[in-house]
């Protein structure tokens, strides 16, 4: 049956306010347009752990459960958006859908939706921002050792270096975890905005409070990261940007950074981030790919802790 025009507006009027962030009309007309509605009585299936993602779900009313075996559920009410972490990431869901109560849901490709989101750069930063913030107050509730990723031993680059190269930049930024999955073009793009920043074994690189002066991925080195209330402490060396996803935000740093041995930092001001991202999408997935990783890796922390995680 197709779409009533009473349908369609609720449906426009619901996109609208949606996504926390403002959202042009022209993206709007095109999600709505390409959206079906369905309703799902409780016990019904969403989707099905091991099903690649192919669906996004944008769900106006009702509770839905998501769920795997011997970890804890996590339980999503009111208006959600589900089937979008494992879609972004690329891998199969990990977990099953399920209703529990009756669930309104407009339902849509997720192909279709980044297709869309491409021409709409702002919105997309916007609504990664918005994510950035929720998944970091979530990991908040986590222990201490457990707000960041644990970070691995690989090799950086030596402190022998006098001054990296373009080319050596370029090699560092494709390690690091944002921007693996970033073109050629756009590493070589940000490579050329990049600042380097050398620091001693005690020296202090930011303060909480203090202005953020761009996106810091280290080169080489160990950086602590902490702050006081509570005293929270990450050990972060090559390969990782200092503050895990927060770092794609410009708002003044909420954590300190004190040099833990002679470190290399690479930093890129978030205003050529984003303009790189702006013209490579590409880089825009990649950063995409990386925060919903890490919003998944902190709900599943947060499972060990709570019989119930619920969002």
């Amino acid at each position: 049956m197709p779409d009533t025009k009473h349908t369609y507006i609720q449906r426009e009027l619901f996109i609208r306010s949606f996504f926390g962030v403002p959202t042009p009309a022209e993206m709007v007309e095109l999600l709505v347009e390409r959206m079906t509605d369905k309703v799902f009585s409780p016990g019904d299936i969403l989707y099905t752990e091991g099903d690649l993602p192919g669906e996004i779900f944008f769900v106006t009313e009702g509770t839905v459960e998501l769920t795997t075996n011997g970890q804890s559920p996590w339980i999503y009410s009111g208006t959600s958006f589900l089937g979008s972490i494992d879609a972004t990431i690329e891998q199969a869901h990990s977990r099953t859908a399920r209703a529990l109560t009756r669930v309104c849901a407009s339902v849509m490709s997720f192909d279709e939706y980044v297709r869309i989101t491409e021409d709409f750069f702002d919105f997309a930063k916007n609504t990664m921002l918005l994510l950035v913030k929720a998944t970091y107050d979530k990991a908040l509730k986590l222990a201490p050792d457990e707000i960041f990723p644990k970070t691995q031993q690989p090799t950086g680059w030596s402190r022998d270096y006098t001054y990296l190269d373009e080319v050596q930049r370029i090699l560092v930024l494709r390690n690091t975890a944002p921007l693996r999955n970033a073109s050629v073009q756009a590493l070589a793009l940000l490579a050329q905005h990049t600042i380097e920043e050398r620091y001693q074994e005690g020296e202090i690189l930011f303060t909480a409070g203090d202005r953020n002066l761009g996106v810091s991925f280290v080169a080489d080195g160990w950086v602590s990261v902490h702050t006081q209330t509570p005293p929270t402490m990450s050990k972060v060396g090559p390969g990782w940007p200092m503050l895990g996803i927060v770092s794609f935000s410009p708002d003044a740093y909420i954590l300190s950074a004190t040099a833990r041995t002679d470190v290399i930092i690479l930093r890129i001001p978030h205003e050529d981030m984003y303009d790189a991202m702006e013209e490579h999408f590409a880089l825009t997935r990649s950063w995409w790919q990386y925060i919903a990783a890490e919003n998944k890796r902190v709900l599943t922390a947060l499972g060990r802790h709570f019989p119930e995680v619920h969002l």
